[in-house]
């Protein structure tokens, strides 16, 4: 027996700029048809069938936002989709979204990258991300503050992020712990306590480059998807 859907995605998510908005919508469709059909699915099993949606958007069926999504917490996703999930601490998040918008940003954001990268920067890289994790398991919010930093990805998809790095100098100058890049960009994310300072500082280096901005305050979703 055969199936149709008509499905009407309403969310908050503004596309196209690095909030895992495409993602959110392929978790909440997999999780919908399972609910509706009574598939039974376990969430990692919809993983894979989430990603499927991804790829239709931006070419590749990568699992990290729809992972996200679909279990909430801190997950760390490999290439075969095998799922680890942890409770994260209390993390304070402010982003800040400047009023931009480019054409295909993922396939963009993505042909930014190097094919190859130093050494160096690459053993950094994985030992911020494992200290990241370490700081996941330990509950340690400030850690993991400190532990945002990346020299593979950062550096060149800054570059079509107006004023970026006088966006992050302010953050950090206002008390942030760290900040980066959300997603492919050109949003920008930090972690610390006075969030407000912090959000007001990041607006007004957008605005010095002549960009508007809006700034969202959150933290980490410990349920993911869910009816309601």
């Amino acid at each position: 027996m055969s199936h149709g859907f008509h499905a009407e995605i309403i969310k908050g998510i503004p596309p196209g700029r690095g909030l895992g908005s495409s993602g959110a919508s392929a978790a909440a469709a997999a999780y919908a048809v399972n609910k509706l059909l009574n598939l039974g699915l376990a969430k990692g099993e919809l993983v894979k069938l989430a990603a499927l949606g991804e790829a239709a958007v931006s070419g590749s069926a990568h699992a990290d936002n729809v992972s996200a999504s679909l279990l909430g917490g801190f997950v760390i996703v490999d290439f075969d989709y095998d799922v680890v999930r942890l409770e994260p601490p209390n993390i304070r998040i402010v982003i800040a979204v400047p009023e931009i918008v480019y054409e295909a940003k993922t396939k963009l954001a993505r042909s930014l990258l190097p094919e190859s990268v130093r050494l160096k920067e690459a053993v950094l890289n994985v030992g911020k991300a494992s200290r990241m994790a370490a700081a996941v398991a330990l509950k340690d919010s400030t850690l993991f503050g400190r532990s945002i930093c990346d020299k593979l990805v950062e550096p060149f998809r800054a570059k079509i992020i107006p004023n970026f790095w006088r966006v992050k100098e302010k953050a950090l100058d206002a008390g942030a712990l760290g900040c980066s890049i959300a997603g492919g960009g050109p949003s920008v994310f930090a972690v610390g306590e006075d969030l407000e300072e912090i959000g007001n500082a990041m607006s007004e280096a957008f605005e010095e480059a002549g960009v508007k901005c809006s700034t969202y305050f959150t933290k980490p979703s410990v349920e993911g998807v869910r009816v309601i």
